[in-house]
């Protein structure tokens, strides 16, 4: 038994914010593997983002409310930071083959989203 109790349910919510990048990701890659119905799979990914800032909020609300972390505080903003930014970058890729309105994504652009 520890004298001041670890937080360990950063742990469960730093698994569950990559899972929702992984989630993201995956889906741009059927996005641009199979370029059908790009409106919905590109809502679909926004949900995902959305459900990425949730995330987000929730971890810096936890830190912030938190008196010991399970390892630095400024690591665990900076890793979430980083996966925010993974998932906004993979909806603004959607943003743009929309916006420009894509016919057919490269073969480079299908390798780099795998």
């Amino acid at each position: 038994m520890r004298l001041i109790p670890r937080e360990e349910k950063f742990f469960i919510m730093l698994k569950k914010i990559s899972e929702n990048v992984v989630i993201g990701a995956k889906k741009l890659e059927d996005l641009v593997k199979d370029y059908e119905n790009v409106e919905q799979k590109a809502k679909e990914i926004l949900e995902t983002e959305h459900e990425g800032d949730i995330l987000t909020h929730e971890i810096i609300e936890a830190l912030n409310k938190t008196f010991v972390t399970p390892f630095d505080r400024e690591d665990i903003y900076s890793l979430v930071g980083r996966l925010d930014d993974i998932i906004d970058y993979i909806e603004a890729v959607t943003d743009k083959l929309l916006l420009y309105k894509i016919k057919k994504p490269t073969k480079e652009v299908v390798r780099m989203a795998q």
